[in-house]
């Protein structure tokens, strides 16, 4: 997977469980659920690609390349994940998604029988 598209699976999975359209998020607001929906972007991508530079995490996220408004999300975000339980909830869930060990095939998920009978058993 190349650097790009774990970026944006990474955006993709912070967006869909924070519930904020790709349109909400691409803009320069800085409403609380933005910026912590940047932090988590940021943490995420630091722990999924160590090898991801500030710049490149904030040309993702932003289109630029400060590496300061990273290092800012990312000191932050740290103190909310020792602070506060839906932002650390929301950090974890993305955190499992992402690293979970399905496979993709053609776009679609593909589950183990124990996974598909965790699903459908009530």
């Amino acid at each position: 997977m190349t650097e790009k598209e774990l970026m944006e699976k990474i955006i993709n999975t912070v967006l869909f469980e924070s519930n904020i359209t790709r349109k909400e998020f691409f803009t320069s607001s800085r409403e609380r659920p933005l910026v912590n929906a940047r932090k988590i972007i940021a943490l995420l991508a630091q722990r999924l690609n160590p090898n991801i530079t500030l710049q490149g995490i904030d040309y993702y996220v932003r289109g630029k390349k400060d590496h300061t408004t990273v290092i800012n999300w990312i000191q932050q975000g740290r103190e909310h994940l020792k602070n506060e339980a839906q932002f650390k909830g929301t950090y974890e869930k993305c955190f499992k998604i992402l690293n979970s060990k399905k496979q993709m095939v053609a776009g679609f998920s593909v589950l183990s029988s124990a996974q598909l009978e965790s699903i459908i058993k009530p």
